[in-house]
């Protein structure tokens, strides 16, 4: 049972190596990332949502979105 066992993660391990790892090459993230805020524009946590995306922003040279999503106690966010 124990030679079974190796052999299933040896042929596991062979696979995962073979595999092709073009993802790797692309730049991350690619497109716009958006930050909800549970809460409405304004507040604080509107305010350091966008501290933090402007922070961000700059460190990685991709575009950061605020999107508000008030109502429901947060969940709707």
């Amino acid at each position: 049972m124990n030679i079974l066992k190796l052999l299933f993660v040896a042929g596991i391990s062979l696979t995962l190596s073979a595999c092709d790892s073009r993802q790797a090459d692309l730049p991350y993230p690619s497109s716009v990332v958006k930050i909800i805020v549970p809460y409405q524009p304004g507040g604080a946590s509107d305010t350091i949502a966008r501290l933090l995306a402007e922070e961000l922003r700059s460190d990685l040279g991709q575009p950061f979105l605020i999107e508000n999503k008030p109502g429901g106690f947060g969940i709707l966010a």
